[in-house]
């Protein structure tokens, strides 16, 4: 499955490798529990209106949204313009790869348990 990832200036901006076409970004931009990957071929039915109501009830929320989304675009041309993309791809992948990641385990249970 490809899952659609954003321009590289908002990767670089996230500090996650910028992901090619062809290349999946999920477990690079986006990660997801096993077993709960949907697979859609359109937007979901009602996307838009909940979208419309949204901005209804709180149009601050999308502002503040798309604001953020402007703020990471300028900071990540600015580290793509300073380190140049290849270069920052190369140190973003290294660290992506020595990075730990923590192992989930599900299982079921009728009780919630707290453990270390």
């Amino acid at each position: 499955m490809l899952v659609v990832a954003p321009t590289p200036e908002r990767q670089a901006a996230n500090g996650i490798p910028i992901t090619r076409f062809g290349e999946d970004s999920m477990g690079v931009w986006l990660f997801a529990v096993p077993e709960t990957i949907t697979r859609m071929e359109s937007l979901p039915y009602g996307l838009d209106l909940s979208m419309k109501l949204l901005k209804k009830i709180a149009p601050d929320t999308i502002d503040k949204l798309n604001a953020n989304v402007i703020e990471q675009i300028k900071r990540g041309k600015e580290i793509l313009e300073e380190m140049g993309e290849e270069n920052y791809d190369k140190k973003a992948r290294r660290k992506k790869s020595i990075a730990k990641k923590p192992k989930l385990v599900l299982r079921n249970t009728e009780k919630i348990v707290f453990e270390e």
